[in-house]
């Protein structure tokens, strides 16, 4: 694979051709040219704007209460990477092999981290979690502890 150097405005209009947390450049740009975007086993589990199919990804409001319950474990507030090792055994039997992979733009981040996030996401808008913790850090509410307890 080669590597270019684009200016910020072709950047910037890739990133208005993209689909967020499913695009790469690579795939912006084949879509453009009319290539082929994805290999064909990618094609039968992917829908035509490039997202893995419905049902093949654990549900998102699936991760919240593992979330919440990991939080009081850890005392109610922890650091994300501590709260991801805590949901992770939780939610093993649950994930799927897409949701084991990593995610396509970096290749870094395993999908269900991702997915975890936005969970926290829903969570801080539910008010569950709260909107002012430290950066890089969750923190439960009462109302989160609620939930928990059922």
């Amino acid at each position: 694979m080669r590597k270019i150097e684009i200016d910020d405005e072709v950047f910037q209009r890739l990133q208005q051709l993209a689909s967020p947390l499913v695009d790469t450049p690579n795939s912006v740009i084949r879509r453009v040219l009319g290539l082929d975007e994805t290999s064909a086993e990618e094609v039968d589990v992917r829908t035509p704007g490039g997202r893995l199919k419905k049902g093949l990804l654990m549900p998102g409001e699936e991760y919240e209460l593992p979330i919440l319950e990991a939080l009081v474990e850890l005392g109610g507030s922890a650091a994300t990477s501590d709260v991801m090792d805590a949901i992770e055994p939780k939610i093993k039997d649950k994930l799927t092999e897409y949701d084991l992979q990593p995610m396509r733009e970096n290749g870094q981040v395993i999908k269900w981290k991702n997915r975890a996030q936005f969970a926290r996401l829903r969570l801080v808008r539910s008010g569950d979690l709260a909107d002012n913790s430290p950066r890089g850090f969750w923190e439960i509410t009462d109302q989160g502890r609620k939930r928990v307890a059922g």
